[in-house]
């Protein structure tokens, strides 16, 4: 069992974006999140191509990764580092019973 975060997230400048990736590991951590895998060209092999990044996070269950998005301190760290320099596409729990 366990839960995927899957997201897509447009970079629009990376220099800026680097302070958000130095952090979020940390916030991770208190979850028991791990990120899985993470591509910046992923390749579209039917339907509407995905811009920017795509990346995937295993928690153990939905709940877990919705307290870790919903965390005040996360929240306040993505605002401070994420908001001004990306755009999130979509995010989106897949839960593996």
């Amino acid at each position: 069992m366990g839960c995927y975060l899957v997201a897509n997230i447009v970079i629009d400048d990376r220099k800026e974006y680097k302070k958000y990736e130095r952090r979020i590991f940390r916030h991770l951590r208190k979850y028991g999140g791990e990120l899985l895998c993470v591509d910046d060209n992923p390749e579209t092999i039917d339907g509407k191509d995905i811009d920017g990044r795509l990346l995937i996070m295993k928690f153990s269950t939905k709940q877990v990764a919705k307290n870790w998005f919903f965390d005040k301190d996360y929240q306040e760290m993505a605002k401070k580092y994420r908001y001004h320099c990306s755009e999130v596409k979509f995010v989106s729990l897949l839960e593996n019973e």
